[in-house]
């Protein structure tokens, strides 16, 4: 090898893909790429918590940082493989069975109800988003976007729910935080997961499709 051969770049143990230099997400037994890391970053919320400064004389500085944890990053590569291999299954499932009527759909994983503070997000964006379903989803087909209409297929009974705003799952920090600086494109594609805030009071079980 010459002194000024290339560095061969790794490769995604999950989907084959060449990682750059930032682009890898480490978990317990390597690293993956943020392609497949975005696939599944709804099933691992970013948890935040205050840890107490130390100085190096070993005494506390009386205030704290504040720190985040990644339960992504206690799971093996082949945990995520299998992970990944069951969430493309279950999406080339929903595509065949609902392509005729839709071209962007999601799949919910988990739903909450939320309501915001207005000192956090504002008087009016909390009166709007107050008690609405907040689903945790990822875009199995097309693309989703705040303000789209879609049609919630909910267990033999279908409704219309409006996408209130939509936000890509974060690597790096909480939906409450996302929610309160409002950023970004508010619009998600095929393969990200994502959180979608929906017009609607009723919390979708996992598993329901929402699409249009």
């Amino acid at each position: 090898m010459g002194l000024f051969s290339k560095k061969e770049k790794p490769h995604c143990p999950i989907c084959g893909e060449e990682m750059g230099l930032f682009g890898s997400v480490p978990v317990e037994d390597g690293e993956i790429c943020e392609k497949c890391e975005a696939m599944i970053r709804g099933e691992f919320d970013i948890e935040e918590y205050l840890k107490l400064r130390w100085g190096a004389d070993g005494l506390h500085k009386g205030d704290y940082n504040l720190e985040t944890s990644d339960p992504l990053r206690e799971m093996t590569i082949e945990e995520i493989k299998e992970m990944i291999a069951e969430k493309k299954q279950q999406g080339q499932a929903i595509v065949e069975e609902m392509g005729g009527e839709f071209s962007n759909i999601a799949r919910v994983e988990k739903c909450s109800l939320i309501a915001p503070k207005p000192l956090e997000v504002g008087l009016k964006r909390a009166k709007e988003l107050k008690n609405r379903a907040v689903a945790t989803c990822l875009v199995v087909s097309g693309e989703l976007a705040k303000g789209d209409m879609l049609t919630v297929k909910m267990e033999g009974m279908d409704f219309q729910a409006k996408v209130l705003d939509i936000y890509e799952c974060s690597s790096s920090t909480t939906f409450e935080t996302v929610l309160a600086a409002n950023s970004g494109k508010h619009k998600v594609s095929e393969g990200v997961s994502a959180w979608i805030i929906l017009d609607t009071a009723e919390k979708l079980p996992e598993g329901t499709v929402i699409g249009y």
